[in-house]
């Protein structure tokens, strides 16, 4: 996940390989992909399903299914909660900023979780911790844990006052620092899926990491009390602590998918061993990952285009994408975000969405060989508020203040960049399947008006 601000972050490309009792950082596991709240204002998302061939699709069949395709129901759903927060005041409005979060049991107790596609460990936070930042969640314990066993990095029992092996991980702005456990965990329930009764609890045993430290920012503002990475194992201590290779049945294991409501919606969910095609406005699209073995679910840019025109730093294929769970904005390379700002300036609130001003159509084209993933500006923008708007606030939308792009530079070299993060914009407007197995993501116009999901939460303040 990414710390979101609006000033350029670089990235040392020799600071690459995650390793026990050594302290993390540079980009293998910290900024872009690892969670960190954004400071830069990005809540609700706003999105319209364009007039396209997707659309036709949908008057022939409103909810696509792909007929011969095999069964892929899951065997886990896990409901995501949007929580907001002030991001920032400034002049005469207020901006939000918000993350999806879930629960899920880690000896017998329920944790509150961000699933975050680019960071490879579960980090919750440790009852030897003191720091606020983790005193204000609920801590984990493993002598209160029934499966709990504490361990080294390579998986070997710690005998009672032993030395312990740490690992210290880099979140942009801030960092947490952890010891090893080995423990028993579930996702999933009747209580905590989407849809109930639909699916199961799936419980595997893994290494988990917990914070002996944890910095106030970002991780004390916001309700959840850790983060469940889902890289691919090369982001991963080794593959025992990979959370996304291991739930689901073993033709299906690895198979993950994300939905993101709308707006205020209600809904959102990830699911593992499987996705719900109901989710789906049209046919999935799989893409290749690129370099798998590092870790990230990279997939290869072909073009961006802004505004209709094809941005020269990505020409010919020379730009790369991946696809975070935890990032909020839209971000990429320092030209292309600046194209943006200049292109979508003044955006206007009308008819319930963020617009241009003169009333044009105007998108952000990102092409992944045969596949055109297209934001509008309602779909990296939101609406500013009065000042001293509270979270909690049912505040009527007028657009007298206008609105505010949710845009961020981040400029990552070569070998993983130029690098356009395909965050939360894109995985709200697109349906997104991550397959660790076959190492691909299929990307499908997603579906935001026909299903309601009763154990998902809207909005939590």
């Amino acid at each position: 996940m990414t710390m979101c601000t609006d000033e350029t972050v670089a990235f040392d490309s020799n600071q690459v390989r995650l390793t026990a009792r050594k302290v993390l950082s540079g980009f293998k596991t910290s900024t872009p992909l690892d969670y960190v709240a954004c400071s830069f204002p990005h809540v609700e998302l706003g999105n319209e399903t364009n007039v396209s061939i997707e659309e036709a699709v949908l008057d022939i069949n409103p909810f696509f299914i792909e007929e011969d395709a095999e069964d892929v129901a899951p065997a886990a759903s896990v409901a995501l909660v949007k929580q907001r927060v002030i991001s920032r005041s400034k002049g005469n409005f207020t901006l939000f900023k918000a993350v999806f979060h879930g629960h899920v049991t880690v000896g017998g107790e329920v944790f509150a979780v961000v699933f975050d596609s680019g960071s490879g460990h579960l980090i919750l936070p440790g009852a030897q911790c003191n720091d606020k930042a983790c005193k204000k969640h609920k801590q984990y314990d493993t002598n209160a844990s029934p499966t709990g066993t504490n361990i080294d990095y390579d998986g070997s029992v710690v005998e009672a006052g032993g030395m312990r092996d740490q690992l210290t991980v880099n979140f942009g702005t801030g960092e947490v620092t952890g010891v090893f456990v080995k423990e028993h965990v579930c996702v999933g329930s009747e209580n905590e899926a989407a849809f109930p009764n639909s699916t199961e609890q799936v419980c595997t045993d893994a290494h988990l990491v917990i914070a002996t430290h944890m910095s106030d920012n970002p991780f004390y503002e916001f309700g959840f009390d850790g983060v469940f990475g889902l890289a691919l194992p090369g982001l991963s201590q080794s593959p025992v602590f990979n959370m996304g290779s291991q739930f689901g049945p073993p033709e299906q294991r690895g198979l993950f998918a994300v939905y993101f409501a709308e707006g205020y919606a209600s809904g959102s969910e990830i699911t593992f061993g499987g996705y719900r095609r109901e989710r789906l406005a049209g046919p999935l699209n799989w893409v290749p990952v690129e370099d798998p073995e590092d870790g990230y679910w990279k997939v290869k840019v072909d073009s961006v285009s802004v505004a209709g025109e094809e941005h020269e730093l990505c020409a010919s294929g020379a730009c790369f994408g991946v696809a975070d769970t935890g990032t909020s904005v839209l971000a990429g390379p320092s030209k292309i975000i600046a194209d943006i700002r200049k292109r979508f300036a003044g955006l206007v609130y009308a008819d319930g969405k963020c617009r241009l001003p003169d009333g044009s159509n105007e998108t952000v084209d990102v092409v992944l060989g045969n596949v055109t993933l297209s934001l509008e500006p309602n779909d990296f923008s939101q609406p500013r508020m009065p000042l001293g708007t509270l979270p909690e606030d049912e505040v009527e939308v007028t657009g007298e203040l206008g609105c505010e792009l949710m845009l961020m530079r981040m400029d990552v070299p070569a070998p993983l960049g130029p690098l356009m993060i395909l965050g939360e914009p894109f995985l709200t407007k697109y349906f997104t399947v991550f397959d660790t197995e076959n190492t691909q993501v299929g990307f499908g116009l997603a579906r935001h008006d026909t299903i309601t999901t009763p154990n998902s939460g809207a909005i939590v303040q």
